[in-house]
């Protein structure tokens, strides 16, 4: 992109940017604190590989300065892990505002890498080590994405959660002149315009053995046209109703309703079914726990529902299948609501 869009980006926030960066605080919050609780006396880290200025020229912050912000509430509380924070960005005219942003938080709460981010993932890797990490990819555009270099983080960092924002409407304006950028920054050659999100999911699955990624897609005005889609990858079904719940919170402000093109019943319309579903027809050969489907529905629908809807439409499920089954023996019903 031009360098005049990198400098005029960051001169207020639009509402697009608003949705991205509360969502991204709601889900850093409870993802710091339990993983925290996980290192006691060790360190949890957000890697953010294109932070840009860190705030906007209007005052509001960027998501540097929202992991910088959680840094310093965790300090001041005295909880037993830090928050540390790795920032890139390849920008010259950035980095001595995110050095002075940082100045303003707990000393040795930030790193800056002042080259490519994707040049440096091996240092990344070896910075975080073990320790549980949260990695925001943000570039500018989607010819910014390098997946094979994602994909080696991926693999490195088993303990991460990773969100990407992913472009996906650039494909069409760079599949005919610069189709080898998108075939790098999907993962694989076999797109097209219209799959080059599913298929950059797929690879993105594959290369970290992810939880099928979930995707929140945020658009210029309701109903309209996708300026970008937030990924979420992760091992574990707890990032996912996490995530989950913060999709629905963020559909339900009636500020970003025309953003995000949803509404509560259309995402509700198919809960009673898909949980009557669940636990009456496919047991998979075991007992299903209100905790288990409600985590295979956080997965598997991600966006659908708030995890206090689904628990009590599994509820409603249960207690309408022992209506209908009444003379079930007890094993058989151990068997389906243990």
């Amino acid at each position: 992109m031009p360098t005049r869009y990198h400098d005029l980006f960051f001169d207020k926030r639009t509402p697009q940017s608003a949705v991205k960066l509360r969502v991204y605080e709601a889900y850093l919050k409870p993802w710091a604190a339990k993983l925290g609780r996980t290192v006691p006396g060790g360190t949890v880290w957000v890697v953010d590989g294109f932070a840009g200025r860190g705030r906007y020229k209007t005052g509001e912050p960027g998501s540097p300065e929202i992991a910088l912000q959680l840094s310093r509430e965790l300090a001041a509380a005295g909880t037993n892990y830090r928050l540390q924070c790795i920032f890139g960005d390849t920008r010259k005219s950035h980095h001595a505002t995110l050095q002075a942003l940082g100045a303003e938080y707990p000393s040795g709460s930030a790193m800056l890498i002042e080259t490519d981010f994707w040049e440096r993932v091996d240092d990344v890797i070896k910075l975080v080590g073990d320790s549980p990490a949260l990695v925001f990819v943000d570039p500018f555009g989607l010819a910014g994405l390098n997946f094979d270099a994602l994909a080696r983080l991926c693999r490195s960092l088993r303990r991460s959660d990773f969100i990407i924002n992913f472009r996906s409407p650039a494909a069409p304006r760079l599949a005919a002149k610069l189709a080898e950028s998108v075939t790098m920054a999907v993962g694989s050659p076999d797109w097209t315009v219209d799959t080059v999100s599913r298929v950059f999911r797929d690879n993105l699955e594959r290369a970290g053995g992810f939880l099928p990624p979930a995707s929140l897609a945020i658009r210029k005005r309701f109903a309209g046209s996708v300026q970008s889609e937030m990924i979420l990858a992760s091992h574990h079904p707890d990032a996912y109703e996490l995530w989950n719940d913060q999709m629905v919170l963020e559909v339900e402000r009636l500020d970003v309703d025309n953003l995000l093109g949803e509404s509560s019943a259309s995402r509700d319309r198919n809960i009673e079914q898909v949980m009557e579903r669940l636990v009456r027809w496919a047991p998979r050969g075991r007992s299903w726990q209100r905790r288990e489907a409600v985590s295979w529905h956080a997965v598997e629908y991600c966006g659908d529902a708030h995890t206090g809807t689904v628990k009590r439409a599994h509820d409603r499920a249960a207690i309408q299948w022992r209506l209908l089954n009444p003379g079930a023996s007890v094993e058989e019903r151990r068997y389906r609501w243990a």
